[in-house]
C-alpha cells in the first residue's frame, strides 16, 4: 500500500506497531493515517484515539483516520467511527477506494496534494 501511495504522489511513513504509529505521527504531523485495527501493543483504535486527543489539545486540523482491517461486521465500523475513525476499509482494500477516499479529503482540505488530485486540477 504504501509503495502504491509514492507512486500516486503521497510522500509516506510507515509504522508497524501502535507506538511507533504514534511517534512517526508526532515527528510527520500527517494529514491522512491509513491505520491496521490489529496492530502489535496499542492497537488502531487506540492509536485513532490517542491522535485524536492531540488534535484536539493541539488545536490544529484534524487528520483523516482510515482504519484498514480485516475485521469488517457493523459493529467492527461502529467501533471505528466511535475510536475517531472517518473511514473503514476491510481488507482487502481496493487501492481505488484508498484513492477515492484519501482524494476526497484532499479535495475539502486547505492543504497541498499530490499532483493529479482534486486540489491539484
Amino acid at each position: 500500500m504504501g509503495m502504491l501511495l509514492e507512486l500516486e504522489g503521497f510522500t509516506v511513513e510507515l509504522a508497524y506497531d501502535g507506538e511507533q504509529a504514534l511517534r512517526h505521527a508526532a515527528e510527520f504531523n500527517p494529514e491522512a493515517v491509513l491505520l491496521d485495527i490489529g496492530l502489535p501493543g496499542l492497537n488502531g483504535y487506540q492509536v485513532a484515539q490517542r491522535l485524536r486527543e492531540r488534535s484536539t489539545l493541539e488545536g490544529g486540523m484534524p487528520t483523516l483516520l482510515v482504519a484498514v482491517s480485516g475485521y469488517g461486521r457493523d459493529n467492527d465500523r461502529q467501533t471505528s467511527r466511535l475510536a475517531g475513525f472517518n473511514a473503514h476499509l476491510t481488507k482487502p482494500a481496493d487501492p481505488d477506494e484508498i484513492l477515492r477516499v484519501l482524494d476526497r479529503h484532499c479535495a475539502e482540505s486547505m492543504d497541498d496534494c499530490p499532483p493529479g488530485s482534486p486540489r491539484d486540477d
